[in-house]
């Protein structure tokens, strides 16, 4: 591979120190500002390419200069005391040989000092006004197309010294690698390569943003080089989120094209969001969340948490919302180990939307807890719930003081609960039940229907609450209240604990009320 060694302030100012020490001997006599006569010149030099390529392939796979480019120089005026940048004018197409590999630039210089080095940045856009490459401008205006790339990101670079008379001839070095870039879905089974108008790319050190319109693809990157980097991938296309982390380091040298074809997961890696989210129908999400932005679940959406940590450690001013919010009715499916815990200690870790039910599935775990006076799963402080039905995966629920461990929280009611499979550990905070409602002060706090048809299940109430059942009242006229509570003879296990001074294990919490309570024959339910 071939070593590139990109030309900074510091290496300018070498050189020309450099050229200052082989230069003619001045004339004693000192010039004052007002006899110093302007030396306006009109130059022209011819670069190319080297062989192993330097600039943007065009469609046909030749390396070429095209029309109306330009190039800038660097140089020394005024005898070697200042820098000076000069943009060369816009190339003809007579200005054009060699099949597109060579051109010739003029320039116009203002009292150029002619002893000492130059160098020349091509295209000129990546040269910046203190003589330093314009990375700012690659990182964040590239537009994907091959034109736009070619015509103002594709850094090519060469110093050289002059003659005394004419600027240098050179052949010009790139200092960047192209990626041609084709997108997948993560089966690989469809293209989303000419729906995607933003893709990140990202080695660790240097992130590009290429903002692009809809168009056929590939879509064409220029970034530094790299050496056994982590590359990361960010994709929206037909206005859904995709991600995608090479593991295998990977290494794109200058000078060269890559092509390279990846398969992206619909969905958002947790780790690099720095604004809320809102997973969409397919998601996937994965990742420990680095900031804290609110995440979502659209209504009518089936998303995958699949190995996610949403861990907030502060109170009231970590985020006004729960872990992860519901809009509407959803669908959660686990893979992996999953922990959620709720941003603001009036919302649950995962809170389920007032009319709406949310469905938990699959064959991960899932651990949710509130931070404050809120459910594990389902509502908040004053925040009602609506359904939850719990179908598959090992689920760890614990509420926070007068929050239940699945279902209601203070002051605040929840819909029907049903849980049909899994593995479930429902622990209620004070005054909140396992499973079922939370404390009653003032506002009327109910639960809905409690069945429970299958799984293997643990549930223990916290003071004066049931482990499956209502949370504590306020008083006679405050009573907690839950509807009835069905547990078949399709269950695996069930066990119901009490809390302190709780009188049910299943049923009514302490100054509450309960609907029938139906324990089929041949249950295996135990009850402390």
């Amino acid at each position: 591979m071939k070593k590139i060694t990109h030309i900074g302030m510091a290496a300018l100012v070498a050189m020309g120190m450099l050229g200052t020490s082989c230069n003619k001997a001045e004339s004693p006599e000192i010039e004052t500002p007002e006899t110093q006569k302007e030396n306006i010149v009109t130059l022209t030099t011819t670069v190319g390419f080297t062989a192993d390529g330097t600039k943007a392939l065009t469609g046909s796979g030749v390396k070429t200069f095209a029309e109306g480019e330009t190039m800038a120089i660097y140089y020394w005026k005024n005898k070697g005391n200042d820098h000076e940048k000069a943009v060369s004018a816009p190339l003809t197409a007579g200005d054009i040989t060699n099949g597109g590999k060579s051109a010739t630039f003029t320039f116009t210089l203002d009292n150029p000092y002619k002893d000492q080095s130059v160098v020349y940045i091509y295209p000129a856009a990546m040269a910046n006004a203190d003589f330093t490459p314009n990375y700012d401008a690659l990182y964040n205006n590239q537009d994907g197309t091959l034109a736009n790339l070619a015509s103002n990101f594709d850094f090519c670079t060469k110093s050289g010294a002059w003659d005394g008379d004419n600027l240098p001839t050179l052949t010009l070095e790139n200092q960047l690698a192209i990626l041609a870039v084709t997108l997948k879905n993560e089966a690989g089974t469809s293209d989303i390569t000419s729906s995607t108008t933003k893709l990140t790319v990202s080695d660790g050190t240097n992130t590009y943003n290429v903002n692009r319109s809809v168009a056929e693809g590939p879509i064409y990157v220029a970034i530094r080089p790299t050496s056994d980097a982590t590359i990361d991938i960010t994709a929206t296309s037909d206005s859904k989120s995709y991600y995608k982390i090479l593991t295998t380091p990977k290494s794109y040298a200058a000078g060269n094209g890559y092509p390279v074809s990846w398969k992206m997961t619909q969905g958002a890696n947790l780790s690099k969001l720095t604004a809320a989210y809102t997973a969409q129908n397919g998601d996937k999400l994965t990742g420990t969340l680095a900031n804290n932005v609110k995440i979502s679940i659209a209504d009518g959406a089936t998303v995958t948490l699949d190995g996610v940590s949403i861990n907030a450690t502060g109170t009231w001013d970590s985020g006004n919302y729960a872990g992860i919010t519901c809009l509407g009715d959803a669908t959660i499916i686990l893979s992996g180990t999953n922990t959620v815990k709720g941003f603001n200690e009036k919302y649950p870790g995962i809170q389920a939307a007032a009319g709406k039910t949310l469905t938990i599935n699959g064959t991960g775990s899932l651990t949710a807890s509130s931070n404050g006076y809120s459910a594990g799963i389902g509502g908040g402080s004053g925040v009602a719930c609506g359904n939850i039905e719990i179908q598959g995966g090992t689920i760890t629920a614990t509420g926070g003081e007068r929050g239940a461990g699945i279902g209601g929280a203070y002051n605040a009611s929840c819909g029907n609960i049903t849980i049909s499979g899994g593995t479930v550990k429902a622990t209620g905070g004070e005054h909140g039940a396992g499973i079922g409602g939370g404390r009653r002060f003032t506002a009327n706090v109910s639960c809905g229907n409690i069945l429970i048809s299958g799984g293997t299940i643990t549930a223990k109430g916290g003071e004066d609450a049931a482990g499956i059942g209502g949370g504590r009242g306020y008083n006679v006229y405050y009573q907690s209240s839950c509807g009835t509570i069905t547990i078949t003879s399709g269950v695996t296990e069930v066990t119901a604990t009490k809390g302190e001074y709780a009188t049910n294990s299943i049923g009514a919490g302490s100054v509450g009320i309960c609907g029938t309570v139906t324990i089929e024959a041949g249950a295996n339910v135990t009850q402390n």
